[in-house]
């Protein structure tokens, strides 16, 4: 790439990634230039110590149920619900979240595989119906190449359940309602932090 002396270079580490003459650029289209590369190239940036991850959020089989049965175990609290909680969470962290559910196990499938091409940079799921019995789902989270940590409202071991989806996730958050999504949030932020 050739330039003169009086053009503004963009660098990448030792790259150069963009020259621009001074007659068309502002100092704010400078800035907004570098942060599209930053973010083109890095997809996580550094802010006040945090580091801004894309996570996806996964609710398994049942999950559309939730405020209208058991409620006595998972509370009154829809889905709609939980993802408003979800969101705010996610804002105050500084951290971008897609959420995604389904009934249909092949469609959780396929998503890990998806965010995986995309470059998703960690996931929580809340397995739901799909805590046991569902080696198809174990194997694509087992594949991907980011961390995936398993979520429940409630504590599933307290009524005899032990999760086969623990086995492959980066860590398991329990029993602590809604707010549980905060502490996974918090938790990837950290795992991403020390990478």
């Amino acid at each position: 790439m050739r330039h003169t002396r009086r053009d503004r270079v963009l660098r990448f580490g030792d790259n150069i990634v963009a020259t621009l003459s001074p007659a068309t650029l502002s100092p704010a289209f400078a800035a907004h230039i570098r942060l599209v590369v930053v973010l083109r190239y890095n997809r996580r940036i550094r802010w006040k110590g945090n580091v801004m991850a894309k996570v996806l959020i996964v609710h398994g089989a049942g999950m559309n149920m939730r405020g209208k049965t058991q409620i006595d175990i998972f509370g009154p609290m829809t889905l709609p619900e939980y993802d408003e909680h979800i969101r705010k969470y996610a804002s105050g962290l500084g951290v971008e979240i897609e959420i995604f559910h389904s009934n249909i196990e092949g469609e959780v499938i396929n998503k890990f595989y998806e965010a995986d091409e995309r470059g998703i940079d960690a996931a929580i799921i809340n397995p739901a119906g799909y805590t046991t019995g569902h080696p198809a789902l174990m194997n694509a989270i087992s594949q991907v190449r980011f961390s995936t940590i398993e979520l429940h409202i409630s504590n599933p071991a307290r009524r005899g359940r032990e999760s086969e989806i623990a086995r492959v996730s980066r860590g398991v958050v329990t029993g602590f309602g809604i707010f549980g999504y905060y502490v996974a949030l918090r938790g990837i932020q950290e795992l991403l932090r020390t990478r």
